[in-house]
């Protein structure tokens, strides 16, 4: 939505670790594709709901820290502005496990914009 309200182009970006990868790796074996290409077709269902007006590609890294990830690929590819989605873990779930956003949030040289994960 804010892409079409700006005209922004929209990049898709996923940090491939921890959670993500588990069930990335279940879909792979499960339809007997790479990590990568699982992947890819993760993100090519997100992008097929974007609008046709919007321009959007996609992209993934690997990383055991996703949260470094994403804020090192939006500074290496002059990002103006992140937006990702929370799950919303608050008190202990968030301190053992950390929060991807959080961390995103703390260290991100652009605006992000949080958008909470619907049940």
């Amino acid at each position: 939505m804010l892409a079409t309200l700006t005209g922004a182009d929209l990049v898709l970006f996923t940090a491939v670790g921890g959670d993500e990868k588990a069930a990335l790796e279940e879909f792979a074996k499960y339809e007997g594709i790479a990590l990568d290409e699982a992947a890819d077709a993760h993100l090519s269902r997100i992008a097929a709901g974007v609008p046709e007006e919007v321009a959007v590609e996609w992209h993934h890294g690997h990383s055991a820290n996703p949260g470094a990830s994403i804020v090192d690929y939006a500074r290496d590819h002059e990002i103006s502005m992140i937006v990702m989605a929370s799950h919303g873990r608050s008190g202990v779930s968030r301190w053992l496990l950390g929060s991807v956003a959080n961390k995103v949030v703390q260290s991100s040289p652009v605006p992000v914009v949080v958008v909470p994960v619907r049940s």
